[in-house]
């Protein structure tokens, strides 16, 4: 089988979910043995231009079975880009979306920062942008989703839903202790203040508890908080493989979705997927997505928006 491969992020960048999956997946494709067309990564406009012209001309002559795309993270920001896509379906090609950003239909939880006139030129330029984008995809055959919630937000005629997947790098030798880890966003919609102030309060009753978190150093700079040198707390600014010894290291993967939002009830983490990988039983707060997939899947707890019953869950899942 020939496999049309397309996304928009750098291989070399592998900081956040958008620029893991994509790279993940692309791995997987090539280890299924089936002969690949890659189109990738971030590039200036006339190099992005030219690579997209090879590709146009090569699957004239050498038509691919299907075609897989990645979304960006906000709208595809290149025509060429979108003409591709159209070309694929006038070829017959059987093409697949998975669309991973849907920020933008939630403003209020996630404003806009315009702090120059470049910027506000930027975001014009992505609202003009967006809906194009919309209706570009309404070329492919299928639209994935990052869960079955999400399908309520569009009306594309075959949508599925495709959370995150995982890698085993489950040890043998593993040994359970009351080892936590957060990794992840520490701003938007990620509840840091009620992390923190859960732990404090799990670990006033049971001092054994200790917290790896791993975030962003920027967004750990910017925040302010008392427990910030608890002696409790471990904190790292690592990414990609450097993250496979504090893994192993832990023995519960922590989520902090702000239930508050609207956008939690629809978005699913990587990091769920990737604890898994690691063996790692997940304590959430409640949301529906996420809360649905760790229910139905059973590994983990989820607990009620209070700091008691977060760490009254996290106690109950080490005391297993």
């Amino acid at each position: 089988m020939r496999i049309l491969y397309i996304n928009y992020v750098s291989s070399d960048l592998l900081d956040s979910g958008s620029s893991v999956r994509p790279t993940k997946i692309l791995e997987a494709f090539r280890n299924t043995g089936n002969e690949m067309i890659v189109l990738t990564g971030e590039q200036t406009l006339s190099d992005r231009r030219r690579h997209v012209k090879e590709i146009r001309k090569y699957i004239d002559t050498h038509r691919p079975d299907i075609c897989y795309i990645e979304s960006p993270t906000r709208a595809i920001f290149r025509r060429c880009d979108r003409q591709l896509i159209k070309h694929l379906r006038e070829m017959g090609v059987p093409t697949g979306f998975f669309l991973r950003d849907f920020h933008e239909l939630f403003r209020k939880e996630f404003p806009r920062r315009r702090s120059s006139l470049f910027n506000y030129l930027k975001d014009v330029y992505w609202d003009y942008l967006l809906p194009k984008t919309l209706n570009t995809i309404r070329y492919c055959d299928i639209v994935y989703l990052p869960s079955d919630e999400c399908k309520n937000l569009f009306d594309y005629k075959d949508m599925r839903a495709l959370p995150p997947a995982g890698e085993n790098h489950i040890s043998k030798n593993k040994e359970f202790n009351h080892t936590c880890i957060y990794v992840g966003g520490w701003t938007h919609h990620y509840d840091s203040k009620f992390l923190l102030e859960a732990f404090d309060l799990l670990c006033r009753e049971a001092p054994s508890y200790h917290l790896i978190l791993v975030c962003r150093k920027n967004e750990w700079d910017a925040f302010e908080s008392p427990y910030k040198k608890a002696p409790w707390l471990e904190v790292h600014h690592t990414s990609g493989k450097e993250l496979a010894p504090l893994y192993e290291r832990a023995s519960v993967g922590l989520i902090i979705p702000q239930p508050d939002y609207e956008y939690s009830r629809y978005a699913v983490s990587v990091k769920t997927f990737e604890y898994m990988g690691y063996g790692l039983p997940i304590v959430a707060i409640h949301s529906s997505a996420m809360g649905k997939i760790i229910r139905d899947g059973k590994i983990g707890l989820t607990a009620e928006y209070r700091k008691e019953a977060y760490a009254a869950a996290i106690k109950e899942i080490t005391d297993c």
